[in-house]
C-alpha cells in the first residue's frame, strides 16, 4: 500500500506521455498550417476544385474541409489534454483515451476517403502503416491509462470532494 502511494507525480512512463502529447501538438499544428496554408494561399485550391480545370478532382474540396475541421479539433483537443496533464487534473485519463480512439477513427476514415476521392487503389501501403501505428499506440497507452497506479495517484486535482452529511438533519 505504501509503495502505491509513492507512485505519483509526473514521472515514470508519464514522461513519455508528455513528450508524445507535445510532439503530436507540434506535428499536427505544423502539418495543418504548412499544408493547408499552401492550398488556400496558393492557386492550388482553384486548380484542383474548379470543375473547368484540367486537374479537377471531384469531391476534393469536401476532403480538404473534412481534414481542416478534424485537424483544428485535434489541435484544440491536444492543447486541452496538455493543459489537463500539467494541471494533474482527474479528467486527463478520460480525455486521453477519448483522443486515442477518435484519432484511430479519424486516420482510418481519412485514408478511406483519400483512397475514394483520389482513387488511390494501389498506393495505400504508407497509409496502412499510419493506421497500424495509431492502433498500436492506442493499444499501448489506453490500458496504461486505465491500470497505472501512477496515473490514478497523479491525476486527482479538480475532483470534487465527497459531500459531507454530518450537518444534515433527517
Amino acid at each position: 500500500m505504501d509503495e502505491e502511494k509513492q507512485l505519483s507525480g509526473l514521472g515514470g512512463w508519464l514522461i513519455l506521455v508528455a513528450i508524445s502529447l507535445i510532439y503530436q501538438f507540434i506535428s499536427v499544428g505544423y502539418g495543418f498550417f504548412s499544408n493547408f496554408s499552401a492550398i488556400f494561399v496558393s492557386n492550388m485550391w482553384a486548380v484542383f476544385c474548379d470543375p473547368n480545370s484540367n486537374m479537377y478532382v471531384a469531391n476534393l474540396d469536401w476532403l480538404i474541409y473534412f481534414e481542416c475541421v478534424c485537424n483544428s479539433v485535434f489541435l484544440i483537443l491536444i492543447g486541452y489534454i496538455i493543459y489537463l496533464f500539467f494541471r494533474k487534473n482527474y479528467k486527463l485519463p478520460s480525455f486521453f483515451i477519448f483522443f486515442k480512439i477518435i484519432y484511430v477513427v479519424f486516420i482510418t476514415s481519412d485514408v478511406i476517403l483519400c483512397c475514394i476521392v483520389l482513387q488511390l487503389a494501389n498506393n495505400y501501403f504508407p497509409d496502412l502503416i499510419g493506421i497500424v501505428g495509431a492502433i498500436i499506440n492506442a493499444c499501448i497507452w489506453i490500458p496504461y491509462m486505465l491500470t497505472s497506479v501512477r496515473v490514478k495517484n497523479t491525476f486527482i486535482n479538480g475532483r470534487r470532494s465527497k459531500p459531507s452529511y454530518n450537518g444534515i438533519v433527517s
